[in-house]
């Protein structure tokens, strides 16, 4: 009779692993229209949706917070869960431009704290931020990275939403200052490159969240059969 269940299990774990990669696919086939739409939109009409507090930001804020807050909710079996809220909220903060809002600089940039134009407690308050979201990914990377990583070898859908997301922040951010970087290599970016790699990395990155979303699912659905 156990066996007769866990094959049952079985069945149904890799039925549901299939459907979530065809849901993965579907993410990344979005993500592609959506990059074809916008080069084919007018000015006019990419303004509202690619500026700062555009549209596309905001989706994408919007999607860190819910997914932190549904990581709390439906992963309490998770040891990770405070640790990974912790990161999405900080994302989701960065991606309404919170870490130059309030600050003379951007807290992510090292000038920020070197230079004697900052406030002691403008760097106090930025090193706490990057010390608590360094913190977290560490005990994520610490406390789950083996199992993330046997997850992929493995085919495990849920280690594949994480892994998807990863790759979606890593490109994103790869083409930010698309245009200073390869003028850094002694490049020069034609207009129509610097607009395309605007549209990848405004699209990845509202990637992202939507991947995260999809894992979050898929390990709660896992929780939920065993």
């Amino acid at each position: 009779m156990k066996g007769d269940r866990a094959m049952t299990h079985g069945v149904a774990k890799e039925a549901f692993d299939q459907r979530m990669f065809r849901l993965y696919g579907a993410v990344w086939l979005f993500l592609v229209m959506t990059i074809v739409g916008l080069a084919w939109l007018d000015q006019d009409w990419l303004e509202p949706i690619l500026s700062e507090g555009g549209a596309i930001e905001s989706v994408s804020a919007f999607g860190y917070f819910v997914c932190a807050g549904v990581l709390l909710v439906l992963c309490r079996t998770w040891s990770g869960r405070w640790h990974g809220a912790v990161v999405l909220t900080l994302m989701g903060l960065r991606e309404l431009d919170f870490h130059a809002r309030f600050t003379d600089m951007n807290i992510s940039k090292i000038k920020f704290y070197l230079s004697p134009e900052v406030p002691a407690m403008q760097k106090v308050a930025g090193l706490l931020v990057v010390v608590v979201l360094l913190y977290a990914l560490y005990r994520l990377a610490r406390d789950h990275g083996r199992r993330w990583l046997q997850g992929l070898r493995a085919g495990q859908a849920c280690a594949y939403g994480v892994a998807f997301a990863i790759a979606c922040a890593v490109i994103a951010k790869s083409l930010d200052g698309f245009a200073r970087k390869l003028g850094e290599l002694g490049w020069v970016a034609s207009r129509q490159a610097v607009d395309y790699a605007m549209y990848f990395e405004e699209t990845l990155e509202m990637g992202i969240p939507l991947m995260v979303a999809l894992s979050i699912y898929c390990y709660h659905w896992h929780v939920r059969a065993r």
